[in-house]
C-alpha cells in the first residue's frame, strides 16, 4: 500500500494530523513544497487496486465531508486505466515530484 499524503510541512494551510494513520504499514510520499506552486495543496483523492479496479473522486474521509458535504466518487472496475493511474504515480516519484517524506522522531 502506498499514501500519498497532505503535510503541513508542504502546505501552510493544511491543519489536519502531522501523520495521519500512522500504525497502518504503508510507503508514504508527500508532494514537496519545493515541487508545487506556492499555496497550490493535495486534494486528489485515488485509490488503486491490484491493477484493475480504481476508484476516483473528491470525497475527504471525514465525518464532516461524509454527514456535510456533497461528494463524488467513480468506480472503474477493468480497463487501461487503474494501471495508467499507478503509471503515472511511479512517473511522478520517478521525476521528483514526489518523495518519501524524511523520517520523523515519531515514524
Amino acid at each position: 500500500m502506498t499514501l500519498l499524503l497532505e503535510r503541513s510541512d508542504d502546505n501552510p494551510h493544511y491543519t489536519g494530523p502531522s501523520q495521519p494513520l500512522p500504525h497502518l504499514p504503508a510507503t508514504r510520499l508527500a508532494w514537496p513544497a519545493s515541487q508545487r506552486r506556492p499555496s497550490a495543496a493535495l486534494h486528489a483523492k485515488l485509490t488503486v487496486v491490484d491493477q484493475e479496479t480504481a476508484l476516483i473522486g473528491s470525497s475527504n474521509l471525514t465525518s464532516f465531508a461524509l454527514e456535510h458535504n456533497l461528494e463524488c466518487r467513480v468506480l472503474i472496475r477493468g480497463g487501461p486505466q487503474p494501471s495508467e493511474i499507478s503509471e503515472h504515480i511511479r512517473q511522478l516519484v520517478t521525476l521528483s515530484h514526489l518523495r518519501a517524506p524524511p523520517a520523523t522522531a515519531s515514524s
